[in-house]
């Protein structure tokens, strides 16, 4: 190989080693973050501070906030939900097995026609 392929490679091989010390190091302050904010969120919860701003400095507040989302659209949760509305939607013209194959035909489906994608990438292994 030449000069600036193995150059490459090596300033490669770096530069990923540094991104793996750094994605262990910003675990480390996201558990640290995790406790201090469930710690935070306890005490004012029970001080009954929810609707209070707490001032950090002259710019800076926090605020207790509650947000809701939506469960992922997992496999699991497609399969229960296709399979939960045959039954409220058919289950007095059909039976439930024959509401839970319909189901499955669908999910079925669903999974084998998802598209796949490719990528390249470079990969390090350590011997």
């Amino acid at each position: 190989m030449s000069n600036k392929i193995n150059t490459a490679v090596d300033m490669y091989k770096q530069v990923n080693d540094n991104i793996k010390n750094l994605e262990k190091e910003a675990r480390k302050l996201r558990v640290q973050k995790n406790r201090l904010e469930t710690y935070i969120l306890n005490t004012i919860e029970a001080n009954n501070l929810k609707e209070k701003d707490i001032k950090i400095d002259s710019n800076t507040r926090i605020k207790h906030t509650t947000i809701t989302r939506k469960e992922p659209m997992s496999q699991k949760y497609v399969k229960s939900s296709l399979e939960e509305y045959y039954i409220s939607n058919f289950g007095h013209r059909m039976t439930s097995i024959r509401c839970q194959e319909k189901a499955d035909e669908i999910y079925t489906f669903l999974i084998n026609n998802r598209k796949d994608k490719t990528s390249s990438q470079l990969k390090i292994i350590h011997t």
